[in-house]
């Protein structure tokens, strides 16, 4: 009974905060485009303020809400707007942190002017997502006693958090002070933004509320306000690079340019740029865990980035969000997540597909197995649904002046033979084509806050 009237509770508080980003985004429409970003970050610091209140009484947080960073200023707001902030951050306690979260960082974004949205790229990660992607990390090898994890684009927490519980299981057992400063040792944010920053470190606090209440010490500052393209890794690197970088074309200065000139072909992509970050800062032998786009898999603007990743961190396994709605909020692209090993061996890698579940749970199908092209630059064949998973497996198809051949176990090559079905789909085909067609829906263009790529 007790569980069902539980279950109740956050069903009800679910419905509210849903209903009370609808009841935001309206207010925020009548706001002047200039004042969009002020209005945001107001709202969402009452969102905390009354978050942080709720949280202490029922779980008896002993310190005080964080300070903002210097030279954060919240602007007054409509008594309206204030009342609907209250309300939102109520609800939002009665949910486990890491869904509160995210939900407060959806509202964050939402109110964003568009302009300040692109600009930053920010795009933040559902709970569900971010414990698939640890869960994929954990099978690269990420060993959470004892590893070294930086996400460079932290705004929110979606990962910190997660990723701080993990490392507190590691530690079972063990001094609660102990584990607190451990977990600020190997534990490191980037963010641009000073108030996404500031998200990140509430979340944390709130996450890690019961060993910092037994530890009788708050967690220390764990997120750099930084430009993170901006950063030189100093020491051996972290075991893992995890996050959801941002996305969306970038006109990059001279100097930076140069500094990423290894993984450039054309125009510019964050995503790509904060992915050759990564390995930078990456050591040898460790994880990148990311969520992105999936258009650098064939996109011609990444083949230098996919020849990078082929030669220093191959892929080690892939999962393709198959239908976003129900999964993100506001992305209109084809997503996946992927693990890469810093030196792994170029061999194959697994394919799975992801769906959305029940309140916020997802689903994992499996879809057999991948081997990189040759020539890594050149675009990734893997399955992207269960009927091309079907088609693909287990032979590795290579595309050459003669069009699709399969290679065989010898490595010799040899003439496709598909059942009828497939062998017309596939005649149709060009050389220059045959990859994207088996790798990107009809319409995948990238598609994001600076709106459609386009050549040139």
């Amino acid at each position: 009974m007790v569980e069902a009237d539980q279950g109740a509770l956050i069903e009800s508080a679910r419905f509210t905060v849903d209903d009370g980003l609808s009841a935001a985004r309206a207010l925020a429409s009548s706001v002047d485009a200039d004042e969009r970003f002020e209005f945001a970050r107001a709202v969402v610091h009452g969102t905390l303020r009354a978050y942080w209140s709720e949280v202490g009484s029922n779980l008896h947080c002993r310190w005080p809400l964080r300070v903002l960073p210097d030279g954060v200023e919240i602007a007054s707001i409509p008594e309206e707007a204030g009342a609907l902030a209250q309300c939102i951050g109520a609800a939002a306690a009665q949910l486990d942190p890491l869904e509160a979260g995210y939900l407060v960082g959806v509202l964050y974004t939402t109110l964003m002017p568009r302009a300040a949205r692109a600009k930053l790229g920010a795009y933040y990660t559902p709970p569900a997502l971010c414990e698939r992607l640890l869960d994929m990390a954990t099978d690269a090898g990420v060993d959470w006693a004892s590893a070294r994890v930086l996400d460079p684009a932290c705004g929110g927490g979606a990962f910190l958090a997660p990723v701080a519980r993990r490392m507190v299981a590691g530690r079972k057992g063990q001094d609660a002070r102990a584990v607190l400063k451990d977990i600020e040792r190997r534990l490191v944010g980037f963010e641009v933004d000073p108030f996404a920053a500031w998200m990140s470190q509430v979340v944390l606090d709130v996450a890690l509320n019961d060993l910092c209440r037994e530890a009788g010490a708050q967690l220390g500052s764990v997120v750099r306000v930084c430009d993170s393209l901006e950063q030189a890794p100093a020491g051996e690197g972290f075991d893992l690079v995890v996050g959801n970088p941002p996305y969306g074309r970038v006109t990059l200065s001279a100097p930076m340019r140069r500094k990423f000139k290894r993984s450039l072909f054309g125009h510019a992509n964050l995503y790509g740029l904060f992915t050759d970050l990564a390995l930078r800062f990456t050591r040898l032998g460790g994880v990148i865990a990311y969520v992105t786009p999936t258009s650098f898999l064939a996109g011609e603007y990444f083949k230098a980035l996919r020849g990078l990743l082929g030669r220093e961190a191959p892929p080690a396994s892939i999962g393709f969000v198959g239908k976003r709605k129900g999964v993100f909020a506001d992305v209109l692209q084809e997503t996946l997540l992927a693990t890469y090993r810093r030196g792994g061996d170029p061999g194959s890698g697994t394919v799975h597909f992801i769906s959305s579940g029940e309140n916020g749970s997802i689903e994992v199908g499996a879809a057999g197995s991948f081997s990189l092209p040759e020539s890594s630059d050149q675009p990734w064949l893997m399955p992207r649904t269960e009927a091309q998973g079907a088609l693909l497996s287990p032979v590795t198809v290579d595309i050459d002046s003669e069009g699709l051949a399969v290679r065989r176990a010898d490595g010799s090559l040899g003439p496709v033979r598909f059942p009828e079905s497939e062998a017309t789909l596939l005649a149709s085909m060009t050389p220059e084509n045959a990859h994207a067609d088996l790798l990107a829906e009809p319409n995948d263009r990238e598609i994001g806050p600076c709106g459609p790529e386009l050549p040139g």
